[in-house]
């Protein structure tokens, strides 16, 4: 008894057709994908103090003035989120780096998480702010202002 189709049958060519659709579906999809992240660096003044901060690949980065100490930005970045209805995930720093991650507040499961870190660099303190699995611009920007407005920057 063989239970298997041949591969002339109805169902092996339905089964052959509906596997070569996901195919195409998946490869549509990671164009898609790559298609939206992009890979060229958008720069735009933020805060009261006009720091230039870049946003590539789903990230938004920025160099802050020596007073922007991590564990404060850190500390501000908790609250920026809490702010907007983020719960927090997890929270750690040290005196030269930390971060702090969070769940949006009305995400599913693909949503991921919201990450603000810092770290001592070069030229003072860096600070990027990751919104989900794909990043989002705008409200990577959002959370860096608020961060900024609750450093005095």
């Amino acid at each position: 008894m063989n239970h298997h189709p041949s591969p002339s049958s109805p169902t092996a060519t339905s089964c052959t057709r509906a596997f070569l659709l996901g195919v195409l579906a998946v490869a549509v999809l990671g164009v898609n994908v790559l298609g939206v992240v992009g890979c060229e660096t958008t720069t735009a003044r933020q805060g009261s103090t006009q720091v230039l901060a870049g946003y590539n690949l789903g990230t938004l980065e920025a160099d802050l003035p020596d007073q922007a100490r991590p564990q404060a930005v850190v500390a501000a970045g908790e609250a920026a989120l809490r702010h907007r209805g983020y719960s927090i995930t997890s929270n750690t720093s040290t005196a030269d780096r930390g971060s702090v991650k969070a769940k949006p507040p009305h995400g599913g499961f693909f949503d991921g998480s919201t990450e603000v870190w810092a770290r001592l660099g070069s030229y003072g303190t860096r600070v990027g702010v990751k919104v989900g699995l794909a990043g989002n611009e705008t409200e990577s920007r959002a959370i860096l202002d608020d961060v900024l407005a609750r450093l005095g920057l």
